[in-house]
């Protein structure tokens, strides 16, 4: 009896194995890179191109589009500045025997069973995952790798997507990101994060970038054609164009730095410290003052003011550069019954600190009439 129980037990087990298999079988295969291009550099991401939707007699077109991207990432100014900060691997597996595209479950699937990490909002990923799909389309970045169509290749559009949306986003690291700046006004509505965006201002004047940029904002800008951007011509404007505007660089070299986790420059994730002292809500005069004390191991860039008057849409109102800034605003210039403030302080690093962390709004404020 004891004998048949274990042979029982065996073919279950058999059984098992079998059915998980089967189930498993799409996700098994062997990847091998090819690398492409060697960085020199100590502090480096790896870039890793990966086919979708190429059948096996395809590999051909499947190089020369990897080329192709390459060639123009490498014409941008910032990644021709930093190539020395990149590997390149391209996989040449032919895994991808339907030639069917893969979802983004798939892809996922794939990259999770390969690789150790897919960069995510995770700062511990150093590898980027770029997916050429064997279609024609919209390109884009999502929260795991980058999907490039075949039109990619003749614009700079894989230096749009890693210098715009995965180095210039820097909400993972406590910092603002940067944004498509093409126009489309229906959007505008649609945006709630335009106090932290690093290539938006909400006023004609460049004194959010005064540093960088010296020439006048042009307007349209974060989907909304009453901001402005700092640049006229910029890779975050279209993907047509072929550089950084200087707003974008420094974003971008921040983001490398703090993936890369480069200690020399800008490899710093600690918001600012903050106090504000003044005018209390409530029943006021006049005059609202505060006082933002704050620091940071690396510096403060600025201190911002943003205003709603009477509940309506904050705009900012008043910038400043120093590590200890004092504020005195005249209620009556503004006209209204009714006031809220918002103070955000970015370090030189671009870590900020402001909505929505406790402090950061303050109001309401009823001058007395």
């Amino acid at each position: 009896m004891k004998f048949y129980r274990n042979i029982e037990h065996w073919l279950f087990w058999v059984v098992c194995s079998l059915v998980f298999s089967i189930l498993t079988a799409d996700n098994v295969f062997s990847w091998h890179a090819v690398q492409l291009h060697k960085g020199t550099d100590a502090h480096k991401l790896s870039l890793i191109f990966i086919p979708s939707g190429f059948k096996p007699d395809s590999a051909d077109r499947f190089e020369y589009e990897v080329a192709a991207n390459l060639k123009k990432l490498w014409q941008n100014n910032f990644f021709a500045d930093h190539q020395q900060r990149f590997d390149v691997f391209r996989v040449d597996d032919q895994y991808d025997h339907d030639g069917y595209i893969k979802t983004d479950a798939r892809i996922l699937s794939l990259i999770n069973t390969q690789d150790d990490c897919n960069f995510g909002n995770s700062r511990t990923c150093r590898k980027i995952h770029i997916i050429i799909q064997n279609e024609s389309g919209w390109n884009e970045t999502s929260w795991h790798f980058v999907r490039l169509r075949l039109e990619a290749r003749n614009y700079y559009t894989l230096a749009h997507e890693l210098s715009v949306h995965v180095l210039g986003n820097l909400r993972p690291y406590n910092g603002p990101i940067m944004k498509d700046e093409y126009m489309s006004p229906p959007r505008c509505a649609l945006q709630n994060y335009t106090y932290t965006m690093a290539n938006a201002h909400d006023r004609d004047s460049n004194e959010k970038w005064k540093d960088l940029v010296k020439n006048p904002p042009f307007e349209g800008a974060a989907y909304c054609s009453h901001f402005f951007r700092p640049f006229e011509h910029s890779i975050a404007r279209s993907s047509r164009n072929r550089d950084c505007c200087p707003v974008g660089y420094k974003s971008a070299i921040i983001g490398l730095a703090k993936r890369t986790h480069d200690g020399t420059f800008f490899d710093e994730l600690t918001k600012p410290a903050v106090k504000i002292t003044g005018t209390l809500p409530g029943n006021c005069s006049r005059f609202v003052e505060f006082n933002v004390t704050t620091s940071d191991i690396s510096g403060i860039d600025r201190v911002e003011v943003y205003t709603s008057v009477d509940n309506r849409e904050y705009r900012s109102l008043a910038f400043d550069r120093t590590n200890s800034s004092r504020f005195r605003i005249d209620l009556e210039s503004l006209s209204g019954k009714e006031f809220w403030f918002r103070v955000y302080v970015y370090d030189g690093a671009w870590n900020y600190w402001g909505h929505p962390d406790p402090g950061s709004q303050l109001g309401p404020f009823i001058p007395k009439r």
